[in-house]
């Protein structure tokens, strides 16, 4: 007992969570043991001098490891959250310092919308979280509690990471910024360059001067170049717009590709960690950029120090935007000079025409009929080469990652009203033709007749074309869709069993908590083997997508864009499945292998404390005799070799409860799952 006393006296605290949870375990057990020490102190035989002395021992001894318990408790319950909020965020952190922040990054639109979750919920939340943490580490120090050290050197860091944390948050929202501008500019380009191009082709096609144009039909062509040309008066606007926002783009690509020169870059947060130190709005010269988290800058003095590349940003200008935009100015005024030359041009033939033939009434009702005609069945291919394009743009694009099952699902519903407008074109085709065709028959010999034929042929031959890529990309973006579908179920089954088995940090402390915990984790094992169901039909899905896509590549020359994320997809999804069903097995040997401890120690103890409840009372008293008094002599003589003969026992389950604390710290959770951050899917 009194070296159980100097032992309790001369313990510390440790300085870490898993230190604290191994020291508290074993302070339990001796409690309880010390705790077993008054019975058989209130019945021992002794004289009352001495008695008193063991009992006054043995009240300091329980007082002073009752104290050492409940400091313990209160010091694991502290780190204990505190240590949950730290690994919260250093993992939030490194995320931030190892995101990608350049435009290869094309997921900006999903890393935005969890931005503005945070900034709208989550940090409210984690605050007040932080906030309580540090209200009960000032308790405990107000308290006197003789972990001092400890907890204020755990609030001191909880300070830190929550000013870091915050830091990277505004830089966060700045690069979130600079890739939605980037982004959009080049899509805001590409928009504009494309409805160049459709009216480039358009020119090309249809606006010819031929010498069999009537004057009608020549008339007619002018009024549309005229329409053209006013057309072309908004895309000037946004030509001239996207000229002026070329010149504020972030040259994201400079993040990933090695620094030829130093470049200036700016600061956009404090940062302070170590030897890396910057200040919001400090500008620094860009030295080095081979690691992409960690950059070398120097600083005014010239000194170079390693910074967090998400710290940093490289101002504009970025001299590919420039370029796209001036791209786009000469091509809009290509375009200009094209129409106003074709202008040019249908003028100086229609004067020609009128003077070289004389106007006849009949005649020119005819042509003008004619002229007509022609003019629908542009019309109507020009309707059908829009929604060719339509539908050539949804293959070419990928699916949204953030989204892809809703997105493939929103493209079925879209693909099914494109296939209504197919039908209702080849009613407006098959009437144009049948009004084209009767003309052709009651006047064969006019002007245009060989252009309406053209016509005719030209609108047979692109539905044609149009009808076929309406069934191929349908079949196509179904399997898709069922794919994605598939995907998304997988991991909405799997993730909560990740995160079930995430959420175990330590064995339970009792039999009948082992066995409750065996039976989820047998749950859990027989729902990650229906999974494999899941897993075999999205492999199945897989298999009939990339077949289509076989057809659309032989076809239309043209790749689907997401076949290859969503086959990577599905082996993460598969190694998942293996890996976290390995693990829940693991776990359930554990599981009853502590079980088989803590039973055996417990009958053990119990057996030992029941043994020691029922020793024998030799008291003396004032009637003995010597033959009583020897009697008594010889059983408190085998009493003592009794005890001898425990000392084994005692060990043995000294050891039991050893190994059984040493299993406890067993608790890492190995399966990598990705949905409860990155995700996936």
């Amino acid at each position: 007992m009194f070296s159980l006393q100097y032992s309790v006296n001369r313990k510390g605290f440790g300085n870490d969570l898993v230190t604290v949870e191994k020291q508290l375990a074993e302070h339990n057990i001796i409690h309880k043991e010390i705790e077993a020490y008054h019975l058989h102190i209130t019945e021992l035989e002794a004289s009352p001098e001495y008695a008193n002395r063991l009992k006054d021992s043995y009240g300091e001894l329980l007082s002073t490891s009752s104290q050492r318990q409940e400091d313990l408790t209160t010091l694991h319950v502290f780190m204990q959250s505190c240590t949950q909020q730290l690994m919260w965020l250093d993992m939030e952190q490194e995320e931030r310092k190892q995101m990608d922040w350049s435009d290869r990054n094309t997921d900006y639109e999903s890393r935005s919308r969890k931005y503005e979750d945070i900034v709208n919920k989550d940090i409210v939340e984690k605050e007040m979280a932080v906030n309580s943490i540090q209200d009960e580490g000032d308790r405990l120090l107000k308290s006197n509690h003789p972990a001092k050290a400890t907890i204020m050197a755990h609030m001191d860091a909880l300070d830190s990471d929550w000013k870091k944390y915050l830091n990277l948050l505004i830089c966060e929202e700045a690069h979130l910024r600079f890739m939605t501008d980037y982004h959009k500019f080049r899509k805001d380009v590409n928009e504009v360059k494309d409805q160049i191009d459709k009216k480039n082709k358009e020119v090309d096609r249809r606006y010819r001067v031929d010498s069999k144009d009537s004057a009608f039909r020549i008339e007619s062509l002018l009024y549309d170049i005229q329409e053209k040309q006013k057309e072309t008066d908004s895309l000037g606007e946004a030509v001239q717009a996207l000229q002026a926002r070329s010149h504020q783009i972030v040259p994201l690509k400079f993040r990933h590709e090695k620094v030829q020169k130093p470049l200036p870059v700016e600061a956009l947060c404090d940062f302070e960690e170590d030897e890396m130190t910057v200040q919001r709005g400090d500008k620094v010269i860009l030295k080095d950029n081979m690691d992409p988290v960690t950059w070398l800058v120097a600083d005014s003095s010239g000194m170079t120090k390693p910074i967090p590349s998400t710290c940093l940003v490289i101002p504009p200008t970025d001299s590919e935007s420039i370029s796209l935009a001036d791209g786009l100015t000469d091509q809009y005024s290509h375009l200009r000079q094209k129409l106003s030359y074709t202008d040019g041009m249908f003028r100086q033939r229609l004067s020609e025409v009128q003077q070289s033939t004389p106007s006849v009434e009949s005649d020119g009702s005819d042509e003008k009929e004619c002229v007509q005609y022609i003019s629908d069945l542009e019309k109507v291919y020009s309707n059908m080469d829009d929604l060719e394009r339509k539908m050539l743009f949804n293959l070419k694009t990928p699916l949204d990652k953030s989204k892809p099952a809703d997105d493939a699902k929103d493209r079925v519903k879209q693909h099914q009203e494109f296939a209504k407008q197919l039908k209702i074109l080849q009613s407006d085709k098959n009437k144009a033709k049948h009004s084209a065709e009767n003309f052709l028959k009651r006047t064969p010999k006019c002007s245009s007749s060989s252009k309406l034929s053209s016509k005719i042929n030209e609108n047979e031959e692109k539905y044609i074309n149009v009808s076929r890529l309406t069934v191929d990309y349908g079949e196509k973006i179904k399997a898709a869709s069922s794919l994605e579908s598939s995907l998304k179920k997988t991991n909405e089954m799997l993730l909560p069993k990740e995160q079930a088995l995430a959420q175990e940090f330590t064995l339970p402390g009792d039999v009948s908590g082992i066995r409750a915990r065996c039976q989820e984790l047998k749950t859990i094992k027989s729902d990650l083997r229906k999974t494999q169901q899941m897993t075999d039909e999205a492999a199945n899905n897989l298999r009939n997508t990339k077949q289509q896509c076989t057809t659309i590549s032989t076809q239309y020359n043209e790749q689907c864009p997401d076949i290859s994320r969503q086959e990577s997809q599905l082996h993460r999804l598969q190694n998942r499945q293996s890996e976290s069903l390995q693990e829940t097995e693991e776990r359930l040997n554990r599981l009853e292998e502590s079980e088989k401890l803590l039973s055996n120690y417990n009958t053990s103890y119990n057996s030992l404390d029941m043994w020691l409840n029922k020793l024998p009372k030799h008291e003396v008293t004032d009637h003995e005799t010597p033959e009583s008094l020897q009697k008594k002599v010889e059983g408190q003589t085998k009493l003592v070799d009794e005890i001898r003969s425990k000392e084994k026992e005692e060990t043995a389950i000294e050891n039991l409860g050893h190994e059984y604390l040493s299993l406890m710290q067993v608790n890492a959770f190995d399966v990598p799952f990705e949905s409860c951050h990155k995700l996936f899917l």
